[in-house]
C-alpha cells in the first residue's frame, strides 16, 4: 500500500489527518497528469506544506502529517 492509498482511506476523518487526506485527494483529481499517486512521503509533505500560509497553521499541519506517517508505518 502506498502512502497515497493509505491517506485515501482517511478522507472522511474530521481531524487534521482527514484535512491532509482531502488535500491530497483534491490535488490528485485536479492534476492527473502529474501522477501524484507516485509521490513519496517527503514529496507529499512538501506539496501540502507549500499550501499553508501561516506559521501556526503550518506547525499544525506538520504535526498532523507526522502522525499520519506514523500510522502508515505501523501497518
Amino acid at each position: 500500500m502506498t502512502f497515497f492509498e493509505f491517506m485515501s482511506t482517511k478522507v472522511k476523518q474530521t481531524d487534521i489527518i482527514g484535512f491532509i487526506a482531502r488535500e491530497m485527494s483534491m490535488d490528485n483529481k485536479l492534476f492527473p497528469s502529474l501522477e501524484l499517486k507516485k509521490l513519496s512521503i517527503p514529496q507529499w509533505q512538501e506539496r501540502i506544506l507549500d499550501k499553508v500560509v501561516t506559521g501556526a497553521v503550518q506547525g499544525y499541519v506538520m504535526d498532523g502529517f507526522q502522525t499520519a506517517v506514523k500510522e502508515f508505518e505501523a501497518i
